[in-house]
This record gives structure tokens, C-alpha cells and sequence, in this order.
């Protein structure tokens, strides 16, 4: 898994902000918004909370070609969750859990699928 970097979803959208297009809650333009967009500098991707990781945000994200790394899976349930989501990236504060995990399921995927995974 990588480490994708972007403006918040979360953030972005909850706040009423246009990332895209580079409007704000009141509709206008913001200009240094949307040329960082434009560039795709800046927003390369979508950072959501882990409790909102669902297939139909993983759909949307494939689509609009952004990578979705979530934050912050702590727990079993969270990381398994994120693996089985394809995200791209994840913060933890159990780093080396989460990789020996990750590694893991990588291993065993690798088995299943004849080293094709």
C-alpha cells in the first residue's frame, strides 16, 4: 500500500467546498483552489476517515481516478477493512502492526492467486 496524499474528502466536502471546480460554500471561485487542482499538484488523491469507507466512496474515487488513503485504522477490523477496499494508503499509530499485517494477507494472496495478485 502506498501513501496517498490529497485533500480531505472529510474535510473538503463537509466544509461545502467545490475541490474540483474551486468554489466555496457561497459559489464563487477560488482561484488558487482550482488552479492546484487543475495542476493536480496539490490533490492527488482523497483522505477520509476509515468510518466512512465504503465500496460506493471506493466507486466513485476509481471513476474520478483519485487514490483513497484513510485514517486512522487502529484497530483489527479497521485494517481489514481497508485491505479489502483496495485503498492506496492508511495512517496509523501502530505502524509496524500494520505493515506485518498487511504483509501477510499480501503473502497469502500471492499464494492464492499463483504469485498474480
Amino acid at each position: 500500500m502506498g501513501m496517498g496524499m490529497g485533500m480531505g474528502m472529510g474535510m473538503g466536502m463537509g466544509m461545502g467546498m467545490d475541490i474540483v471546480h474551486g468554489h466555496g460554500g457561497d459559489g464563487l471561485p477560488h482561484s488558487h483552489r482550482s488552479a492546484a487542482a487543475e495542476a493536480h499538484s496539490l490533490f492527488g488523491g482523497w483522505s477520509v476517515s476509515v468510518k466512512l469507507l465504503e465500496p460506493s466512496l471506493m466507486a466513485v474515487a476509481a471513476v474520478a481516478r483519485q487514490e483513497v488513503c484513510v485514517w486512522v485504522v487502529d484497530e483489527d477490523a479497521e485494517l481489514e477493512l481497508a485491505w479489502k477496499h483496495g485503498v492506496h494508503g492508511l495512517v496509523t499509530n501502530r505502524p509496524k502492526w500494520a505493515q506485518s499485517q498487511v504483509q501477510s494477507w499480501y503473502e497469502e494472496a500471492c499464494a492464492r492467486e499463483g504469485n498474480r495478485f
